[in-house]
Formats: structure tokens, C-alpha cells, sequence
């Protein structure tokens, strides 16, 4: 299973490799296996959605899914799901605002995610819900700016700025609150009277991107307020990394039971890598814990191996 949910070796693959070395086993064996495991695993996977879903900040992203059982409908989309600690992966039909609803929709706090009409849909029927934008989209959006708009630069170092300020705090939320009330502020509206005289440039980059977050301002600049929401969405983009990966060797999923399997083990697998914990002994022991109805946290894990 970590052959191909960590290294992202197809299972074809694996049956052929372990043929050169003798031993005669089919795919569907192994997916057999894989399937028994997640059943298994079924419990903790759904102990870490609720650890998420119980913090103050999370983050979401989502990416295409491809479908292998010849049904020519649009692909399945891989939703990833963050807080401090944990990763969740789950694949639904599309990126609905209802599919939004169904995964979040009673949730009470803050998400950081892309600026989509659909997660401002689904947030407006959740009313516990406040969406925070990225501002790492923001400086992309300048950054492709740049060959053409060479002052797009300016706004590059306000965001910068940004970040600098923050690392100032070490990881102390007092601190940074301070820091972003004093000095974010500060830089906010340097940008914002910039971004006002780029914004009538409408059909540049530059101003599509001075557009885009004035567009997006209340949600980009909540992080002001609240000091335990970053600055962007980078934590749950790098959680997605992994399936991202995986699809491109393995190429989806032929069945709505294999999203499932995918979306359990890539959650176990991403959780166990911030913990830095060795996949292989996290995964026996959750197994195991699982078996007992006990499910096993990375970090329970990673308390009792120091034991």
C-alpha cells in the first residue's frame, strides 16, 4: 500500500515487479488487500476529518480526480482538508457548492481556500463559516505580471512585507496579532491606494491581478484580525502534493469504492509524513490500534515510540 500511496508505484506495476522476483500475484489481489485495509483503517480516517473540522482555522483545496471505468462523465475531484497536524483527503463528484456543504457545511470558523463562487455559495448556507483568500494566488497573479509590467514589483514587496512581518513574531500568536495590527496595516494600505491606480488598467495583467484582490480584499486581509489564520493556503496545497503525484503514475480511480480507499490511505499516509513518522510502523500500529476500536493519532503514535 505505501508502494503506491507514498511512492506512487501503480499496482500493475507492483505485480510485475514482484513477478521478476518470483512471486505470481495479480492486481486485483493487491487492490483486494488495499481495500481490506482502508476498511480496516475506516475509523481513524474519519477521527482525523473530526479533528479538523474541530479547529478554529482550516484549510481546503481541491483537484481533478480522474475516472478509469469507462464512463466518459468528468472527472472526480480530490478535496483536501487541513488543520495543524492533519491532512484529509476526500473525493466527490465535483466542486459544487453543495458537494462544499456536504464535506463543511456545519462547520463553525474560518477557511482558507481559492476565491470560487462555490465555496461562497456553500459558506452562505453554513452560517458558521467565514472564508479567508491566499495571498500567495495574490503575489502569483503580480509575478506573471512582471515580463510585461515591471512595476508589478512594487506589489511583490508589499506582500513580502508581509511575510517578514510575520516570521518577526517567531510563532508567537501575542506577538503577531501585535505585529499585524501595528505593522500589517501599514503595508495593507500602501498596497491598496496602489492597487486603486493599477485597477483601471483593465485589459493588462497587471490590472486583472490589481482587480483580482481588490476583488477579494475583506477575505484577503482577515488574517489581520484573527492571528491564527495564515497568510496563504500553502499548507493544504502541499497536502494535495502527494495525490497530485500519485494521479499522474496511477492515473485515478476505476470505481467510487476506490476513491474511497485512495481518499483514506493518501489521508493516512500525508498525516503520518508531518509527523514525520516512519509510514510503514504508523500504518501497522493504526492497523492494529484500529482492530482493537481504538483509532491511533499520528501524534499519540509519535508520543508513545518516545516512551
Amino acid at each position: 500500500m505505501l508502494d503506491k500511496y507514498l511512492d506512487h508505484i501503480p499496482l500493475e506495476w507492483q505485480a510485475r515487479i514482484m513477478e521478476r522476483h518470483g512471486l505470481v500475484i495479480t492486481s486485483q489481489t493487491l487492490w483486494d488487500l488495499a481495500n481490506a485495509l482502508a476498511h480496516r483503517l475506516q475509523r481513524i480516517d474519519e477521527a482525523l476529518l473530526d479533528r479538523v473540522l474541530a479547529q478554529p482555522v482550516i484549510g481546503l483545496d481541491q483537484t481533478g480526480w480522474p475516472r478509469l471505468d469507462g464512463s466518459g462523465a468528468k472527472k472526480w475531484q480530490m478535496w483536501c482538508l487541513t488543520a495543524p497536524g492533519v491532512v484529509v483527503h476526500r473525493i466527490r463528484d465535483d466542486k459544487s457548492a453543495a458537494t462544499f456543504t456536504d464535506l463543511v457545511g456545519d462547520y463553525h470558523g474560518t477557511i482558507v481556500c481559492d476565491d470560487l463562487g462555490t465555496h461562497e455559495a456553500g459558506a452562505r448556507a453554513g452560517p458558521g463559516i467565514v472564508l479567508a483568500n491566499c495571498w500567495a494566488h495574490v503575489y502569483r497573479r503580480f509575478e506573471e505580471a512582471m515580463p510585461d509590467h515591471p512595476e508589478a514589483e512594487k506589489a511583490l514587496a508589499w506582500i513580502g512585507a508581509l511575510y517578514e512581518i510575520d516570521r518577526k513574531s517567531e510563532g508567537d500568536l501575542t506577538r503577531l496579532a501585535e505585529l499585524r495590527r501595528a505593522e500589517s496595516m501599514r503595508v495593507l494600505d500602501e498596497l491598496k491606494a496602489w492597487l486603486s491606480s493599477m485597477v483601471t488598467l483593465t485589459s493588462l495583467s497587471i490590472g486583472k491581478a490589481a482587480a483580482y484582490t481588490l476583488g477579494n480584499w475583506p477575505k484577503l486581509i482577515r488574517f489581520v484580525d484573527d492571528a491564527r489564520i495564515p497568510l496563504d493556503n500553502n499548507a493544504t496545497e502541499r497536502g494535495i502534493r502527494g495525490p497530485v503525484v500519485g494521479r499522474r503514475n496511477h492515473f485515478g480511480s476505476k470505481s467510487r469504492r476506490g476513491t474511497e480507499v485512495a481518499a483514506t490511505l493518501y489521508t493516512l499516509v500525508e498525516t503520518a509524513k508531518l509527523h514525520d513518522l516512519d509510514p510503514a510502523a504508523y500504518l501497522h500500529a493504526a492497523i492494529v490500534a484500529a482492530d482493537r476500536g481504538e483509532p491511533l493519532m499520528p501524534d499519540q503514535f509519535a508520543t508513545s515510540a518516545t516512551l
